[in-house]
């Protein structure tokens, strides 16, 4: 996997090179191609890639990127990783990601995977299903959503996870939008969690937490009954117009001792759905994983109990403790084939049974949610027969984790038969690789398997193999061989026929009448035949004379030694041509041998005396109309101009004209030579304009390379200096792109290997951990924290860093126990203190009410503790009762104490406004006891009580008019303050009532 080399990736660093544009892990851009598919616009994003719709929304893309340590590169395709310690998690995740591609391209579904492929640095998997709209989507209209609609999603839903989970994946990040929806109930889930080594995080786009509290809480293992967690939660929400309560909340209150949150769907659904319905999603929802379904099929089965066969019973008379707890056995499942490479590969059917063991090969297959209605007719559907495939490629496999990749601070999750699942798929995979004739190609449901083996692979199979650690990719490819050679091999023909016997029998004679015309004729052999010849104007039958390759005896030339000899007075001219012919054959028939010997033997023009063309040239000067000659001619003029422009198209114009000087002596070719002359003065004028401008260009890019480095020097020691600058002032991390750790970065990024950057940063590393250490002496623990924070996001490897962040944990965690064991000291303090004050606020509410329904002794037993607490209301009636010996023995000197004791409370209180308080004061005023004795006074305090409807006030006032203290004396107005008081129950007004004759409330006693 490529590294970007300027990126030194450092938590919390986003330097980037100097005038490059910022990297980020951005989605592909609209009208971008992956194959046969142009992006459209994106549909979903999670931690682990992008969905994408397709070809203007006729199919579905999803493109594994980790976000997590990936970014795009500046080609906007490309795929970039922040560092190369993240090259394990990167060859992990995209042997799952093609991994699960290649499930999902083997099962029965609308949502299947149609092309996978590796590309760009990542990988990519296309679906041909039209996405209209999400499942959240529906779910915002906050309206029920149909009992059918959601069983059919359900029903598909777990098609889809059960081959995913058969092959040791799941999702994990499980939400409404990445659940897209297409026409005729069809649906496909994107976004799979293909991190095996850390959890996912909760989604920031979700408003909702739909994840299984195994996997927000680290509790247990995680396993398929996570994902169908998520799958409760989604449903609930569409019975209940609201998502559920997150998990960590209902854990909370689990742990806490208090009730789960959750309304359980059965109620919140109750009068909309079935009953059976709701048990399942109630059951979906169970917090223990292990009550739980254990597998898709468990959950199909409680949808349609008619699947299970004659024997299962009616669902609305299944016992629901029996049903949560009991688990279908599904058998063993054939382990998933798991790809240790990656590898390109289309499918245009149903999963293959043999070469790809990842679709049930049982009835037990779960049905497509094309419709409820259908589910009954699927559970006889046998799987697709297995089809041989031309191609075969070789495995590898994946990179092994680094266990110093924990320092990420991710958290790993434990994966229920994880191991188990992985061990099996590659063991599949292994036994797939042992036939060379496994094929990618994957029969549709309507096609033959016959037309699926007959299909041609187009895609070319490519390999991945970690190459020394750094993560780099190599590609290999590997075809079949032909099944018609093979089967040749394996049955061969019958016997020879006769035919072929014959046919043989030609060829020998045809090379023997061959080798016997092209012999030499000074060779050593048996004396040549004579052949007969008819002499033209004889008017005897000619008789056979000698064409040999000898010349003829001279009694041959004058007499003819033939059986019937030349007649001398017939034709004598003729006779002569005839033995001039003869001569002449004779001497041109060795020539032509050794010329075609030469021509044979590469010899033309070299060595002068014995050559091909010294042979052809001395047999047109015998015969200037010989035919195998000038044919000889021609093919060494073709020759040697074929073997020119081989030399010219190469550059090597020296021996093209060494060669045309050569076969200047072919007068007959001389035009020809000429233009392949100036063929060859053209070509080397083109390669020396083209090698000046390659030269100009290579001096033009040395020069730009020279001005590059030279500005980069002068850029370096710009920085270098500024870096130094802003140290010594004390800028080290502020203010943004004008501190010190950003120049020296940027120097880095100039210059990776420069010393003095590296030690600069160096250096603000040790002013961060002195700084840390002198805060952790005071005990700020929290500038320690952000020291030290500073200091790992500047270098997180620093031994001394790690040190003092151990012993600051350690502190904080003493610090936050310490905190929280106070708290809740103070909390039960406070509650103990707070259940003492309502005893005593009773005790004072009922001391009272004894004090003024004359019960003294009640009174005193109520007041008197409170009265030792510094209660003014208890200290002014206890030393009432002590002064006048009511309920108890007199004592003036601790009852004036008391009196005293209470003087500055109930002076405050009745400042603020209590009728109480105000009631005492004016007591205060009339007795004379702490204060002089003033009724004006009194009165005036009496009247604010008496207002707010305090009775004693109300008494005490009408007593003042009774008796002319303070105010003017009248009866009236004192029997109207009487009255008040009397209607709420006050004895003492009652009694003066009674004395004065006056009328008594009917409510009076």
């Amino acid at each position: 996997m490529t590294v970007d080399q300027r990126l030194h990736h450092r938590p919390g660093d986003t330097t980037q090179a100097e005038g490059s544009e910022k990297l980020s892990p951005a989605p592909l851009a609209t009208g971008t191609r992956l194959g046969d598919y142009q992006i459209t616009r994106v549909l979903a994003e999670t931690d682990n890639g992008f969905t994408y719709a397709a070809n203007d929304g006729a199919a579905l893309v999803q493109e594994f990127f980790p976000h997590q340590f990936a970014l795009r590169d500046y080609d906007g395709i490309s795929l970039l990783l922040c560092a190369e310690t993240f090259n394990t998690d990167y060859e992990q995740g995209l042997s799952e990601f093609l991994l699960l591609a290649r499930v999902l391209s083997q099962i029965d579904h609308p949502g299947r995977v149609v092309h996978y492929q590796e590309q760009n640095d990542t990988a990519w998997y296309a679906v041909e299903l039209k996405p209209r709209a999400s499942l959240a989507d529906l779910l915002k209209t906050r309206q029920r959503l149909p009992e059918a609609s959601l069983k059919t999603m359900l029903y598909s839903a777990l098609t889809y996870l059960d081959a995913a989970h058969d092959a040791g994946a799941l999702h994990l990040e499980l939400t409404p939008k990445r659940i897209l929806l297409s026409d005729e109930d069809k649906l496909v889930i994107c976004g799979f969690n293909t991190d095996k080594l850390h959890y996912p995080q909760a989604s920031e786009s979700e408003a909702a937490d739909y994840r299984a509290p195994e996997l927000t809480s680290f509790r247990g293992q995680l396993g398929r009954w996570t994902d169908f967690y998520a799958l409760g939660a989604i449903c609930y929400q569409g019975i209940a117009r609201s998502t559920p309560p997150s998990a960590d909340t209902r854990l909370q209150a689990s742990d806490q001792g208090v009730d789960d949150p959750l309304i359980p769907a059965i109620e919140a659904g109750k009068g909309y759905f079935s009953r059976d319905f709701l048990q399942i999603i109630d059951r979906l929802l169970v917090l223990n994983p292990a009550d739980r379904p254990q597998s898709a099929a468990q959950i199909v089965e409680w949808l349609d109990p008619a699947a299970a066969g004659p024997g299962a019973t009616d669902s609305n008379t299944t016992d629901d403790s029996a049903v949560a707890t009991d688990t279908e056995s599904t058998g063993q499942k054939t382990p998933a084939a798991r790809p240790g490479t990656t590898a390109t590969a289309k499918t245009n059917g149903a999963g293959n049974a043999t070469d790809l063991p990842l679709v049930k090969a049982t009835s037990k297959t779960l049905r497509s949610a094309t419709t409820i209605a259908l589910a009954a007719l699927a559970r006889n559907s046998k799987p697709a027969a297995p089809a041989p495939a031309p191609g075969a490629t070789t495995q590898h496999p994946p990179a092994s984790a680094d266990p110093a990749t924990a320092a990420k601070q991710r958290r790993e999750p434990v994966f229920a038969h994880a191991d188990e699942a992985r061990e099996q798929t590659q063991l599949s995979l292994d036994n797939s690789q042992a036939n060379p004739a496994v094929s990618l190609e994957i029969a549709d449901d309507l096609e033959s398997a016959t037309k699926a083996l007959g299909a041609p692979s187009d895609d070319e199979l490519v390999i991945r193999p970690v190459v020394g650690g750094k993560g780099k990719t190599q590609r290999s490819s590997s075809t079949g061989g032909s099944p018609e050679i093979t089967a040749r091999i394996k049955h061969p023909p019958g016997l020879v026929s006769p035919r072929l016997i014959i046919g043989i029998v030609i060829v020998i004679a045809a090379l023997l009448a061959v080798y016997l015309l092209l012999r030499p004729a000074n060779e050593e052999a048996a004396p040549a035949q004579r052949s007969a010849i008819e002499i033209i104007g004889s008017t005897v039958t000619p008789a056979t004379s000698v064409i040999g390759s000898q010349p003829p005896a001279s009694s041959d030339r004058l007499t003819g030694d033939t059986p019937v000899s030349l007649s001398q007075a017939d034709d004598p001219a003729q006779i002569s041509d005839y033995r001039k012919q003869q001569e002449i054959t004779t001497l041109i028939e060795p020539h032509l041998t050794s010329a075609q010997a030469h021509l044979a033997a590469g010899r033309i023009f070299t060595p002068e005396h014995s050559s091909a063309y010294r042979e052809f040239t001395a047999v047109l000067g015998l015969d200037p109309e010989n035919q195998a000659a000038a044919a000889g001619i021609e093919t060494i003029t073709t020759q040697t101009l074929a073997r020119v422009e081989s030399l010219t198209q190469q550059g090597a114009f020296a021996k093209a004209r060494e060669r045309l000087a050569a076969a200047s002596v072919i007068s007959q070719a001389a035009d020809r030579l000429t233009s392949a002359g100036l063929q060859i003065d053209l070509a080397e004028q083109r390669l020396q304009e083209e090698t000046a401008r390659q030269l100009a260009a290579r001096q033009a890019q040395q020069e730009e390379q020279a001005r590059q480095d030279r500005e980069r020097r002068q850029q370096l020691e710009q920085l270098l200096a500024s870096a130094l600058k802003a140290f010594e002032e004390g800028r080290l991390i502020e203010p943004q792109n004008d501190n010190a750790l950003a120049l020296y970065r940027a120097a880095l990024d100039l210059d990776p290997g420069n010393q003095r950057a590296g030690n600069g940063i160096g250096n603000i590393t040790v002013h961060f951990l002195r700084s840390a250490r002198s805060e952790l002496a005071d005990g700020q623990l929290h500038l320690a924290d952000q020291s030290l924070r500073t200091a790992s996001a500047i270098e997180p490897d620093n031994s001394a860093v790690v040190q003092l962040r151990q012993q600051l944990d350690r502190r904080i965690y003493l610090t936050r126990e310490k905190e929280r064991l106070q708290a809740e000291a103070d909390a039960r303090i406070a509650q103990a203190r707070a259940m003492a004050a309502e005893q005593d606020q009773m005790n004072l509410a009922s001391g009272i009410t004894a004090y003024y329904d004359g019960n003294y002794p009640e009174a005193y037993r109520f007041l008197y503790p409170l009265a030792q607490q510094n209660e003014p209301r208890a200290q002014v009636r206890v030393a009432r009762m002590l002064h006048e010996a009511r309920g108890v023995g007199r004592d003036s000197i601790q009852a004036v104490a008391l009196f005293s004791a209470a003087l500055n409370p109930v002076q405050l209180a009745a400042s603020q406004g209590n009728a109480w308080a105000q009631s005492d004061l004016g007591d205060y005023f009339v007795d004379g006891l702490v204060i002089d004795t003033d009724y004006q006074s009194a009165a005036f305090w009496y009247r604010k009580a008496a207002e707010q409807g305090y009775a004693p006030a109300q008494t005490n006032l009408g007593w003042l008019y009774m008796a002319g203290h303070g105010v003017p004396p009248d009866r009236k107005v004192a029997v109207q303050w009487f009255r008040k008081a009397a209607n709420q129950g006050n004895m003492t007004a009652l009694n003066n009532l009674r004395a004065l004759g006056e009328d008594q409330p009917k409510n009076g006693s």
